[in-house]
Formats: structure tokens, sequence, C-alpha cells
């Protein structure tokens, strides 16, 4: 997959909000970007194969560079689905899930690290041909200056009326225009229902990270 630096945006933010600084603008598409694909779960990642070692139960998520996880959409082990839990509920099932050893049918997000899930039980045998598959969702992580290239494709006109209607309502700022900042809010809050809808009738990009050399 090729990354697009968000600043090749720029200049249809500038056509609108010319005096706009680049790095003020840059700022805004990315937060357009986040916004997105937390509104609409609409960048999804297909995480391959990842291999789960006996006795250990957190699993680190290979994402792609310049993103972090924003949930999983869908998870298994061994061809058989992991369900999404929690400490609590785990608390409730089963006082000794901490220590439990067998096959892990549920997992839950990690506390110390955004692209790591917790599997419970801990396994008791290495998973290495079928591991953990699946697809997870994705946003630009807080400090990206990239984006992949087929996701801008899709979501370009988006971002940038994201972008547009944060900007035009700074109030001390010469680009300044709320009748305008409403019309790109109202384009924006229209078209994330549509990347929605999409995403959830499973109409939308899977990025998919390709391993050469063997299984």
């Amino acid at each position: 997959m090729a990354n697009i630096p968000l600043s090749e945006l720029a200049p249809e933010v500038l056509a609108t909000a010319p005096t706009c600084p680049t790095p003020t603008v840059v700022r805004a598409l990315r937060t357009a970007a986040r916004n997105l694909c937390e509104e609409a779960v609409c960048y999804r990642y297909d995480i391959g194969n990842v291999v789960v070692p006996a006795n250990v139960n957190q699993i680190s998520l290979d994402v792609p560079a310049n993103t972090v996880m924003q949930r999983a959409v869908s998870l298994t082990l061994d061809s058989q689905p992991l369900l999404f839990s929690s400490p609590t509920l785990l608390d409730d099932m089963s006082p000794n899930w901490r220590t439990d050893l067998g096959r892990p049918r549920y997992f839950y997000r990690a506390s110390d690290d955004m692209n790591d899930i917790i599997i419970v039980p801990r396994p008791a045998v290495t998973y290495a041909t079928v591991g953990i598959r699946g697809i997870v969702a994705v946003k630009p992580s807080r400090t990206a200056t990239e984006i992949d290239e087929v996701f801008l494709d899709q979501f370009q006109d988006i971002i940038v009326d994201g972008a547009l209607a944060a900007l035009l309502v700074v109030r001390s700022a010469p680009w300044y225009d709320p009748n305008l900042a409403v019309f790109h809010k109202n384009t924006y809050d229209n078209s994330v229902l549509d990347a929605k809808a999409r995403a959830e009738s499973d109409d939308t990009y899977k990025g998919k990270l390709i391993n050469y050399g063997g299984l």
C-alpha cells in the first residue's frame, strides 16, 4: 500500500481559506480523517494471520503505518470466533480467568497498547498456521502525516469538508466564514452517514499486509 502525504490535500482547503497556514491545514485534515474513521468505522484492515504463542495472552495486531487500531470488527482464532468481552464480564463468568489455560474464546482491548488485545483463557498451545485472523477498524494516529492512497481516494472529499467545517468557524481567523462552515459541516455529516452505511454493508476498502517468502 502506498501512502500519500496529507499536505497533498492542502490545496483543496486553501482554495477556500487561502491565507490559512499549511501546518494548520494539515492538522485540520488529520483531525477530520480521524473523526471520519471514528464516526463511520470505514477504514478497515485485514490483519492477515497473527501467530499466537502458547501461554501468551497479550497479542499485538499489526496495523498500517501512521494508524492505530480503533476497534476490532471481527476476529477468529483457529477459524473459531473470538468474542469481545471485558475484565468485569470475565470476572462474573470465571474468577480464575487470569490464570486459566485452554482454548481462547474471548478478547478485550489491552490497556497499555492501542494495537494489542488480551485473549482469554491463555492459550495452552501455539496457534501458528491458523492464528488470529480478521478485520480491525483503524484511524490515523495523532501524529500521522500520511494516509493510505486507496482510502484517501475514497474519502478525500469528506476529509476536506470536515477540515473546512472546523477551520471556517475560527472567529479570529481572516478566513472566518460561518455560513460556508455550515455548508461544509452539513456536507460532511451527510457523507459520514453514507460512509458508515457502506462500511456496515461491507462495501468499503480493506487494506491488507502482504508478506513475501512464506506463510
